[in-house]
């Protein structure tokens, strides 16, 4: 994991892989 704020970014806020 890179950051938890890209884990949150990209698995709940869009739901889809945007930031990767």
């Amino acid at each position: 994991m890179v950051s938890q704020k890209e884990t949150v970014c990209v698995t709940g806020a869009s739901g889809s892989s945007v930031h990767g």
